[in-house]
């Protein structure tokens, strides 16, 4: 893990849609690399019970447009931190203004059975992070096999 300060940001996310649908993104705002060093995912409760949820953490192609109208809070895990040089943004029941687009490359994936209280975390080996900049933001992107509205929670822990 690069040794610098650790950043956690928290959201949640209602999709309406079964196609690939993305519900936060992490992007630099300046010259800077940012290491992702975990994710963590849940489902909230669902009355589909049936089929499964696909998560993937992609790199995205226009990491310097993407726009949504809240962002999520960017906290240090050591209070007397700096303010993060990244935003984390997620879709917590408001569309993205301009939504992140998939490179095509999946730097992570998980698929969780589709129901209620379903989680998993994700941290990679050390040395093993995933490297973001200006120009290659990551997205979280949900496929569910069901097109009823569910809830997901989710979480971004990186370094700077």
């Amino acid at each position: 893990m690069p040794i610098s300060d650790i950043y956690t940001g928290t959201g949640s996310a209602t999709v309406t849609s079964a196609s690939a649908t993305p519900v936060a993104s992490l992007v630099t705002g300046s010259a800077v690399r940012a290491f992702v060093l975990g994710v963590r995912i849940g489902i909230g409760a669902t009355s589909i019970g049936s089929g499964s949820v696909l998560f993937q953490l992609v790199r995205v192609s226009n990491a310097a447009s993407i726009t949504l109208a809240t962002t999520g809070g960017a906290a240090p895990n050591d209070p007397n931190g700096p303010t993060s040089t990244e935003t984390f943004l997620y879709a917590g029941g408001t569309a993205y203004g301009v939504s992140p687009t998939s490179s095509g490359v999946v730097l992570w994936q998980q698929e969780l059975p589709n129901t209620t209280g379903s989680s998993w975390e994700e941290f990679p080996p050390l040395g093993y992070e995933y490297v973001i900049n200006t120009s290659n933001g990551v997205a979280l992107f949900v496929t569910a096999s069901g097109a009823a509205s569910q809830t997901y929670t989710l979480e971004m822990v990186w370094s700077h």
